[in-house]
């Protein structure tokens, strides 16, 4: 399809209401939803309302075809750019204080035994920038992009409900050595909104209170 400026709106619209249109069987609906976002894909440039043949585009995401599926996802990553536009972010700031060395805090974040016991769950890490890491059973995924023993953390971040084709978060920890352990300073910015509180909730549920309680343990045993 190469629509005429003057009748894109209209086709667009149109192409829209497929997801009101009743058919026979739920596999035809389906079927018709591939062929849509095929459509779409050859003038979305063209598209003035993006946004919501973006959002159809999501829907079918969890489309029972895979076909249509997959057709969805290609959509999504090919026009990558404009999915950003529906998806606010935000930044988290928080500081701790961790009963023990720098040294110590960075190895529980970085060594993935450590972390496994801390949090409880899986964790793996590549330490070097550029490696690879997961933590909370591949929950939590991404990349260190600087690394600094003791000092610094800056890794590529995301979960496993991030917007779909949304870029990873930048996430930023600095250890300062405090008289009764370490301060760690988060910057978690590049954070869609609709999940900051909920990841701002848990990085304290899940990661700043077990982190006390482990070190804490730790102590006692010395």
């Amino acid at each position: 399809m190469n629509a005429k400026p003057m009748l894109e709106s209209k086709i667009t619209k149109e192409l829209l209401k497929v997801e009101k249109i009743q058919l026979p069987t739920e596999e035809c609906r389906n079927i018709l939803f591939g062929y849509t976002i095929r459509s779409f894909d050859q003038y979305f440039e063209k598209i003035q309302n993006k946004n919501e043949v973006i959002d159809f585009a999501r829907r079918q995401l969890n489309n029972s075809r895979n076909a249509t599926k997959a057709k969805a996802d290609k959509f999504l990553k090919k026009h990558a750019t404009h999915t950003l536009i529906n998806v606010k972010t935000t930044t988290i700031k928080q500081k701790t204080l961790i009963p023990a060395a720098p040294d110590e805090v960075y190895e529980a974040l970085m060594d993935a035994k450590k972390h496994s016991a801390f949090t409880g769950s899986k964790a793996t890490c590549d330490p070097k920038v550029g490696g690879k890491f997961t933590a909370w059973d591949g929950y939590i995924s991404g990349r260190n992009l600087q690394l600094e023993e003791g000092k610094r953390i800056v890794q590529e971040w995301s979960t496993a409900d991030w917007p779909e084709a949304y870029p990873p978060s930048k996430l930023k920890l600095t250890f300062q050595k405090t008289k009764s352990g370490t301060e760690i300073s988060m910057i978690h910015s590049d954070v869609p909104v609709e999940q900051a509180d909920d990841l701002a909730e848990g990085w304290i549920e899940f990661y700043w209170k077990p982190m006390k309680e482990y070190f804490a343990r730790n102590v006692q045993r010395r």
